[in-house]
């Protein structure tokens, strides 16, 4: 009796997985706009009216705070989602509930699963780890683009990745003067493409506008590192000539994300440990020059590679390697 019930535990969970994968990947919303543009040539008209309607007056919700519905994130099947790798998230200092604080966190990974998990569905403790903070999941606009699917993102707290939609968040635009928490996966579609089992790329080199948010806002810099996240995917690496990495390239300079090939449909069944470290505090400055963005750059990068390094061992590998590319 407690085989099967494991079992089907662990097929609810694949399930779940499945679930995400596509919630992740916009790929439901073609069908959902599909689905609206046929109903305009039907006695129902007017419902896909009435929605692209309120789409359009809604259109500037993802860039100003977003939505998160604590209802839709405590459904059961975010739990099994959580659990299906399973997923832990690790807090290594408390966080002053008076204060913001701008996650930046590693690696990108093929999805970003972890980090949905933990600051966009909030399924693995954060709420009870950083009391007093309300957390907030940067993705890219193209998440807003497709009809329905938009709601669903949005109902996660899931906001828009563009400057004047993280300094909403973070500049007390809202009222709100502290307790507040951008996450954002700082690596693009670049790191994408770097992302292969027992590897810790990091397309961070050349990444400096999160450092002018923190610094024009005055947020704390905080490095989150995930553990695992480049190990539940394995995907098809393409020479550089070929024309499917050229496809790949083209898509990630005309629409900012790319397109790997994973070798399985789902992901692999493999720890992820995500650990919060230590803010970095950051002076706010309105105009900062760049010898001051390049100063907090190196310092960000520092304490990235002192978290890496204090729990490597624990949560990864000995033979695992930070590289900053």
């Amino acid at each position: 009796m407690a085989n099967s019930t494991g079992l089907i535990m662990r097929c609810l969970q694949a399930l779940a997985g499945f679930y995400i994968m596509n919630k992740v990947v916009p790929m439901n919303g073609i069908f959902f706009a599909i689905l609206l543009i046929y109903i305009l040539f039907t006695p129902y008209y007017y419902i896909s009216l009435l929605y692209f309607a309120y789409m359009y007056l809604d259109r500037h919700t993802p860039s100003r705070g977003g939505r998160g519905f604590h209802i839709w994130r405590n459904l059961f099947i975010f739990k099994w989602f959580a659990d299906y790798f399973p997923m832990k998230l690790v807090k290594t200092h408390d966080l002053d509930p008076g204060k913001n604080y701008f996650f930046i966190c590693h690696p990108h990974g093929l999805l970003s699963l972890s980090f949905v998990g933990h600051f966009a569905l909030q399924r693995t403790g954060f709420a009870t780890m950083f009391k007093g903070l309300f957390v907030r999941f940067v993705s890219l606009d193209i998440q807003f683009w497709f009809p329905i699917h938009r709601e669903f993102a949005l109902a996660m707290g899931v906001i828009a990745a563009n400057r004047q939609s993280i300094e909403w968040c973070l500049s007390g635009k809202e009222g709100n003067k502290g307790g507040q928490v951008v996450a954002l996966v700082v690596g693009g579609g670049r790191e994408v493409l770097a992302a292969h089992p027992n590897t810790m790329n990091l397309c961070l080199k050349n990444r400096k506008g999160f450092v002018k948010i923190a610094l024009t806002t005055g947020t704390s810099l905080v490095p989150v590192l995930s553990f695992g996240e480049n190990e539940v995917f394995e995907q098809k690496a393409f020479a550089p000539n070929s024309r499917f990495r050229r496809y790949q390239e083209w898509m990630l300079k005309t629409f900012g994300c790319t397109q790997p090939v994973p070798k399985s449909l789902l992901p692999i069944r493999h720890p992820i440990t995500t650990v919060v470290g230590k803010p970095i505090p950051v002076a706010k400055v309105d105009n900062p020059s760049a010898e001051q963005i390049n100063e907090l750059h190196d310092r960000y990068i520092d304490s990235l590679r002192q978290l890496f390094n204090e729990n490597k061992d624990k949560y990864g590998s000995k033979n695992l390697k930070l590289t900053i590319i």
